[in-house]
């Protein structure tokens, strides 16, 4: 239950904190140092968990996207010191601030940490080409940025703020941060795509984008002198912090929640995003006296921008709602696929099987000596010893066939392919070779122990009862037996067997019910 609530935690801290936030900044509105007081303790309280958060995102991980994480953190710890540098021109110095102050530093030396990590990222798991590619598209947004400011300067344009060129300076470094952050994670989401998961990027996405928007009003506001109650945007700089802080909480429970669940954390905490620069359009359009055409436009592309983002969120759903069908699609056609190649491959072996077996018997058949002599030959032909063949044909068959009925005789082939089995080894090679003609292949067998197994079988034969059907049938062999020394080639094996086929007419001729040998 415990890893469950830490799961969630986020989810629910971001809105719920904003929300207290304004509560306690409305509230305290009376009383400006306590207004004060709290907006930095809750604003360095705010940027502090978030620095928890993706710190303990970068222990509890163990490849190089940890590197990531730990630039992030460093880069709110940076924002962390700059709250503090703040809090002390206004708490102890009792002084107001300077744009271009020591916290500036701090503010701005996030940016290149946080750039940093994800630079570091591409370089490790895409290749440096596409890292390099991407500070180059960095160098591009800085050099746009600050030529432009560069060009209001030389023409010595006024703003009604007195703003001076260190102070313009500071806050142009706020807009080229801003712009090569988001544009990064951009960057990651869309062309480096397996260096974080697309949520995650997402999710980062809209922080940086929120953080835009923020720094976009600030320096709108200190350059141009609009509206008085700028405490009351404060909040806005502490969501984005939260959100990059929930991509990280994502990205260390992605692989442990459901893709269902993970896309109702998703829309929840995109939408914390957009109610907040909701939020913050509705209040510049009250408390802002006087709006120009340049703001009006920027707070237009804002609402269109909200919209947009919605839109996509929508679209992106129903991509992946159609990438899980077809991924499950693709897994049951896989498994008919499989299966049905299964059946086919059984199908196969017992056809394959039943072309070289005897199905009466079991017993290899004449097809499958003629198909495989060559292989049997080269088996044959690693042995040491001689190899010896045997020929047995059922004495006076066809009158059992006549007297009893074939299917008596069938019987009887079964039985006399049973006592072969029982007085042979496993590696010699059984054959019904024909009608009631059998072979057997003995390899390392020479002529005296061919000849006693041979009789061997003989006398088991004799000796058996044959009981088919009520009738005690009588049944003898003769048995023909060869032996060659070595075997060189193929024609040596069906040699051997003419052998064998001429020493069993011999034993026919003697009488049968005999062994003879050649």
């Amino acid at each position: 239950m415990g890893e469950k609530k830490k799961k969630k935690s986020l989810k629910y801290f971001i809105p719920i904190f904003i929300i207290i936030y304004y509560i306690v900044l409305f509230m305290s509105k009376e009383n400006i140092y306590i207004q004060k007081l709290a907006n930095d303790l809750l604003g360095i309280s705010g940027s502090f968990i978030a620095f928890i958060v993706l710190f303990n995102v970068y222990r509890g991980t163990v490849k190089s996207e940890r590197y990531y994480w730990l630039f992030l953190s460093l880069g709110i710890l940076s924002y962390i010191i700059a709250e503090m540098c703040q809090a002390y021109y206004d708490f102890i110095l009792k002084t107001e601030f300077s744009i271009s102050g020591i916290h500036s530093v701090f503010y701005l030396l996030r940016y290149p940490i946080s750039l940093f990590g994800i630079l570091y990222i591409i370089s490790k798991r895409r290749n440096k080409m596409t890292s390099l590619k991407l500070f180059f598209d960095n160098l591009i947004i800085l050099t746009t940025i600050s030529t432009l400011a560069l060009y209001y300067h030389k023409m010595k344009v006024s703003f009604p703020n007195n703003i001076d060129l260190g102070s313009f300076s500071v806050i142009m470094g706020y807009l080229i941060g801003d712009f090569n952050l988001f544009f990064s994670i951009l960057f990651l989401y869309f062309a480096v795509r397996e260096v974080l998961p697309k949520k995650v990027a997402y999710i980062g996405a809209s922080g940086f984008l929120l953080e835009t928007v923020m720094d976009g009003v600030y320096i709108h506001i200190k350059v141009f002198n609009i509206g008085k109650s700028f405490i009351y945007y404060e909040p806005m700089w502490i969501l984005p912090l939260l959100v990059i802080a929930f991509s990280g909480e994502i990205f260390e429970n992605i692989e442990m929640i459901s893709r269902r669940k993970y896309r109702k954390e998703n829309v929840s905490v995109v939408l914390s995003v957009y109610i907040g620069i909701v939020m913050f359009l509705v209040f510049t359009i009250f408390k802002v006296k006087e709006i120009d055409i340049a703001f009006l436009g920027f707070l237009i592309t804002g609402v269109f921008i909200v919209i947009r983002q919605i839109l996509t969120v929508m679209e992106n759903d129903r991509l992946v709602k159609l990438l899980i069908q077809s991924n499950e699609e693709l897994k049951r056609n896989k498994m008919e696929l499989e299966n049905a190649n299964k059946e086919l491959q059984r199908f196969y072996r017992v056809k394959d099987m039943e072309s070289k077996t005897d199905f009466l018997t079991g017993l290899y058949n004449r097809r499958y000596i003629d198909e495989k002599i060559e292989e049997i030959s080269l088996q044959c032909q690693g042995l040491k010893n001689n190899i010896s063949v045997l020929m047995l044909d059922i004495d006076h068959f066809k009158d059992i066939n006549d007297t009893y009925g074939h299917g008596v005789g069938d019987m009887i082939l079964k039985e006399i392919s049973k006592i072969m089995k029982n007085n042979t080894r496993s590696d010699d090679i059984l054959i019904r070779f024909g009608g009631e003609e059998f072979v057997c292949l003995l390899p390392n067998t020479d002529m005296n122990t061919a000849k006693k197994i041979a009789e061997r079988l003989r006398s088991q034969v004799e000796n058996n009862n044959f009981r088919i059907w009520n009738f005690d049938i009588s049944v003898t062999v003769s048995i023909g037996v060869s032996q060659i020394d070595k075997i060189g080639k193929d024609s040596d094996i069906s040699n051997v067997i003419i052998e064998a086929d001429k020493a069993l007419y011999e034993a026919k001729r003697c009488g049968r019910n005999r062994v003879a040998c050649i």
